[in-house]
């Protein structure tokens, strides 16, 4: 399962700190998003992978600079990463958020791994 988790954070001087959306406020505010990987049985869930998304303003070319990286890109790099280690999985399981990154279905795809990813409700914002 991929997720990502936002938390409050105030300040600047905290590295990947920026205004943006924090599902568990349900609202975007100044914060610090985590991407994680967790494996599962359907029994025992194992964290696997854990990596923090920079928004673009940290960037000297922002969305443009070439080491910048959405949140379905990088979790997309944790799942290969999983998948070269050894942690075999029927299939990715993400929320909506992932189902319209094309990014994410590409390296996931390319990486021969079979995805399940929630569809944003029929006019939702979200």
């Amino acid at each position: 399962m991929i997720d990502d988790s936002g938390d409050r954070k105030a300040g600047t001087v905290t590295a990947h700190v920026g205004r943006q959306w924090l599902g568990r406020l349900g609202k975007t505010d100044y914060g610090i998003v985590t991407v994680t990987t967790v494996w599962t049985d359907g029994r025992v869930f194992c964290p696997l992978y854990a990596t923090p998304y920079t928004p673009a303003h940290h960037f000297t070319r922002g969305r443009s600079d070439p080491a910048f990286r959405t949140e379905s890109q990088l979790a997309a790099a944790l799942v290969v990463h999983g998948k070269a280690a050894g942690f075999g999985c029927r299939a990715v399981v993400a929320d909506c958020a992932y189902s319209v990154s094309c990014d994410w279905h590409l390296a996931l795809r390319e990486a021969s791994l079979a995805y399940v990813a929630a569809l944003k409700p029929h006019g939702a914002d979200a």
